[in-house]
């Protein structure tokens, strides 16, 4: 395939049947990639939110391929989250299609999940540490972004998983053989899915050009507390480079035609921040997590300050497994020396 500009690039997905498909969502990224492959079995990479202007998007999206929403055969989720995965139930009940997650990702699709999902993530905000107030005017300010929503998932907060994906599996398209690459990270369930004859790497939210802070959003509780996927992700992001693919697809804004590199410069940004945790443990002593992810992500809002607190977390938590701090609650206590 030719990836040498835009347009041959579009061409040469075209040539084979490969048709990325850009559905509005009403959040503050406003905007999912799905990718249809067409073929014996027509196959959709992700489905998009919930909601009729959603569906009527992606219908569109298929029409301009020659195809309709009945056609498709085969549903692949990268991630349980809604963006993603909001339409594969209309999806599978106008087609009869298939849907696919990897299993480790089930806990997110359970019933009212999603519409809980607010709550959870202010709740997390103060246990990190974000002052009273501020999780409040980030109460006030999202409202509006759920009330855009909720009556679309109120319809139903259902989704019906017909099968699990593991490591390995394979998939005969249009395009060629389509293997399933787990990526956790973003969610514990992630997968990426790699048409290894054109080095096309479909990677949903594995990555995107905005690498820093990296897009870990998963708040969930297991026994333990908060989960932490910090370090899967950078293992995930490792195994994209080792991959080196000749272009990776996201879910959220355009090709990436280096994503070796940009795998480099997310690391190397990582390496920054936790130099300057160090520093300013070293300089200011005990901090909480929230406190440290405001000096590091001044104007992280929305989305971005859910994943400053977690990339902050993250190296805290490789820190305390080196010594250097204590992990106490939402709090970071340096280790006397």
């Amino acid at each position: 395939m030719d990836f040498s500009d835009r347009e041959k690039r579009k061409a040469s997905f075209r040539e084979r049947g490969i048709f990325p498909i850009r559905v509005p969502i009403p959040l503050i990224i406003d905007h999912i990639n799905v990718y249809f492959i067409d073929g014996p079995t027509p196959v959709l990479i992700d489905s998009g939110f919930f909601g009729d202007n959603c569906f009527s998007a992606l219908a569109r999206g298929l029409s301009a391929c020659g195809r309709d929403v009945t056609d498709i055969g085969l549903v692949l989720l990268t991630h349980g989250h809604r963006d993603h995965s909001g339409l594969a139930r209309k999806i599978r009940e106008a087609s009869g299609a298939r849907v696919l997650l990897n299993r480790r990702d089930l806990p997110i699709l359970a019933p009212d999940s999603f519409s809980h999902y607010f709550v959870r993530v202010l709740d997390y905000y103060l246990d990190m540490g974000v002052p009273p107030e501020r999780v409040e005017d980030v109460r006030t300010r999202s409202a509006a972004e759920r009330s855009r929503y909720r009556a679309e998932i109120g319809r139903d907060d259902s989704i019906l998983v017909d099968g699990g994906l593991v490591a390995g599996d394979r998939f005969e398209t249009g395009a060629g053989v389509l293997s399933v690459i787990e990526t956790p990270g973003h969610t514990m369930g992630s997968v990426s899915y790699y048409l290894e004859e054109d080095g096309l790497l479909f990677s949903g939210d594995l990555i995107s050009v905005r690498y820093d802070p990296l897009p870990l959003p998963l708040v969930e509780k297991d026994g333990d507390g908060w989960l932490d996927t910090y370090d899967k992700y950078l293992v995930s992001l490792e195994l994209l480079s080792s991959l080196d693919p000749a272009i990776v697809l996201p879910g959220h804004g355009g090709p990436i035609s280096q994503g070796k590199r940009l795998v480099r410069r997310a690391c190397d940004a990582q390496e920054r921040v936790r130099t300057k945790i160090q520093e300013s443990i070293r300089t200011d002593g005990d901090q909480t997590i929230a406190g440290l992810a405001a000096r590091i992500y001044p104007n992280a809002f929305g989305p971005a300050l859910t994943h400053s607190l977690n990339v902050v977390r993250g190296i805290a938590g490789r820190l305390a497994r080196e010594g250097e701090v204590r992990i106490d609650g939402g709090r970071i206590v340096q280790e006397a020396k």
